[in-house]
């Protein structure tokens, strides 16, 4: 229902606009309402019934989320509860899982103070979860490649003239792995005495041009053993703390002594670094790509639709396709998984030899891809190349296996701006309309 109060009408616009799916429980009637944007946002129609019980919606959780979504409720209808805020995963139309953040307050109370209405928002949270797990795990590969090149890694911050070492720069200097504060000039003074003022004049012509510099020097840690130590020293101004330094050192004592020289020492490092900027770009290129069929996955395709719309809104005549290979668990049961595998395999060669230059395909599921074209001329010319993709798949054939399909959704921004999440969601509903069709075929939105 509309409301005559512009204050209200224009918060309900940002709320809409947000994503934020509202909902509204009265614990006196029992009665629990949502908003349109709360089925929205789960894919419900909007006058689909969700009048569920408690433990109905318990069932539809992710397992490892159930424990603490009962906690909340049983706080809200306990009205021990003011003010509550979790995460967890509910069961989607498509059998997988989505992440929601809930938070929500009381807004009525009863003479003892105990909450009797709770008004709340749901947030579809799923592709921050995914980041989230996509950051720690280049994290954790970058520090088993560090580990294994024994390299440390230090900041300095511009702002506050703070330092931080890790614990493999602290083993380098003989210093306790535990993290504790340092003398600003502890460098400084751990600077071979032949080496400090080659070091710290070459040091300071790099920070002063905030450009990229290398160090080979010596140390003297605080038992009197002398370290050789290589330095890499890059400046950034994106860091959470602001500008700052940040530098990679390791230890080349042993390649020096072995080769009584540190010229040969310098070589041996530049090889090492080398080995280590080859291990950086293969990490960068299995962040970006589906292990097992070579395209991008969500995360790259992400970072390439905000390019191509970084306001947001898609250009005149982005088209977007949502692909699934039908009946990919039939052929997993029927054939195998490593036939099901080389299936998604030829799918994503046969869309990505098709897109060609024009467009992008990622593997977002286990067999979902979506592609975006951003060089159509027209919605026809986007149909076809749909049509000629599910054409060529009916032509992969093996012996004694049916023959492969897979249905097609189409969206385009050719007649309406509209957002790539836009775009997505209505490829993805045109997705459904092929498979109830009978596969193998492609709809358009």
């Amino acid at each position: 229902m509309k409301s005559n109060d512009p204050d209200v009408e224009y918060w309900r616009a940002v709320i809409d606009a947000a994503d934020l799916g509202v909902w509204d429980y009265d614990l006196e009637t029992g009665e629990k309402t949502y908003s349109d944007k709360w089925r929205e946002i789960r894919g419900l129609k909007e006058d689909e019934v969700t009048q569920l019980s408690d433990e109905d919606w318990l069932n539809t959780l992710h397992p490892d989320d159930v424990a603490t979504a009962r906690r909340f409720t049983t706080m809200i209808n306990e009205g021990t509860a003011n003010k509550i805020s979790y995460e967890y995963r509910e069961r989607n139309a498509s059998g997988g899982y989505t992440w929601y953040m809930c938070r929500g307050r009381g807004v009525q109370f009863d003479q003892a103070g105990r909450a009797t209405r709770f008004v709340g928002i749901d947030t579809d949270v799923s592709t921050m979860k995914m980041l989230e797990a996509d950051r720690l795990a280049a994290a954790q590969q970058l520090e088993i490649a560090l580990t294994i090149a024994e390299i440390g890694v230090w900041k300095y911050n511009i702002g506050d003239e703070t330092a931080v070492w890790d614990r493999r720069v602290r083993k380098i200097y003989g210093l306790p792995e535990v993290s504790s504060p340092l003398p600003l000039d502890f460098w400084d003074r751990s600077l071979h005495p032949d080496d400090s003022a080659r070091v710290l004049a070459a040091s300071k012509i790099g920070q002063d041009l905030k450009q990229p510099y290398d160090l080979d020097y010596r140390i003297v840690r605080q038992n009197g053993e002398v370290r050789y130590v290589r330095s890499r020293v890059t400046f950034t101004d994106e860091g959470p703390d602001g500008p700052c330094f940040i530098g990679a050192d390791w230890d080349v004592t042993d390649d020096v002594k072995k080769a009584d020289d540190l010229s040969t020492a310098t070589k041996i490092a530049q090889d090492r670094l080398a080995q280590l900027l080859v291990s950086q770009r293969e990490l960068e290129y299995l962040n970006g790509h589906d292990s097992l069929t070579g395209i991008n996955n969500r995360r790259a395709f992400e970072a390439h639709a905000a390019k191509l719309a970084p306001d947001g809104v898609a250009s005149k005549g982005l088209g977007v396709m949502v692909i699934d290979v039908d009946n990919l668990k039939v052929i997993n049961d029927s054939w195998g998984h490593a036939f099901g595998d080389a299936v998604l395999k030829d799918v994503a060669n046969v869309i990505r030899a098709e897109l060609g230059s024009v467009g992008i395909v990622a593997r977002t599921g286990g067999d979902e891809f979506v592609a975006l074209v951003s060089k159509s001329p027209s919605p026809q010319a986007l149909g076809e190349m749909a049509e000629t993709i599910v054409a060529k798949v009916r032509l992969l054939l093996s012996d004694g296996v049916p023959p492969r399909s897979i249905s097609v959704g189409v969206s385009n921004s050719f007649e309406q701006a509209r957002t790539v999440q836009d775009l997505i969601r209505l490829a993805d509903r045109a997705l459904y309309q092929s498979k109830n069709a009978g596969r193998s075929r492609v709809s358009f939105a």
